[in-house]
């Protein structure tokens, strides 16, 4: 398949099509209604994605929820306060090594690197309100 490049985009310069190109390709072996619908999408909106490409784009931007267990949540709501995380391996009865443990696995399941990350995703997304 070749690929006609198309976007509203003025250059300096003459676009040089390559293999790779910075913006979505629309096929030239295509419908001449639909090659005209998407170019009046484009002069509009300054965008066209085809039903198959908006449904993908759809899709890869909805996050399921996160699923917490009990100990989890119970982990998050204290680490939304102001206690250390020994204080909160003595709140939950717990040895400092499983909270640890807690922390690593929100930090994994939130996609963060900090304790503010985490704290401010849970705040966010409202798994813990204040």
């Amino acid at each position: 398949h070749s690929y006609l490049p198309i976007s509203t985009h003025i250059y300096p310069y003459p676009p040089i099509c390559t293999h790779i190109h910075p913006y979505p390709p629309i096929s030239t072996h295509i419908h001449p209604n639909v090659l005209l619908e998407a170019l009046n999408h484009i002069m509009i909106n300054g965008v066209y994605y085809t039903d198959n490409v908006a449904k993908t784009l759809v899709k890869a931007t909805r996050h399921k929820p996160i699923e917490l267990k009990d100990r989890e949540l119970h982990f998050l709501t204290l680490a939304c306060t102001d206690l250390n995380y020994k204080q909160i391996a003595e709140k939950m009865f717990l040895s400092y090594k499983t909270i640890d443990g807690y922390r690593e696995a929100l930090f994994d399941k939130f996609n963060v690197s900090s304790r503010i990350g985490m704290v401010l995703y849970a705040l966010k997304e409202k798994i813990v309100e204040l």
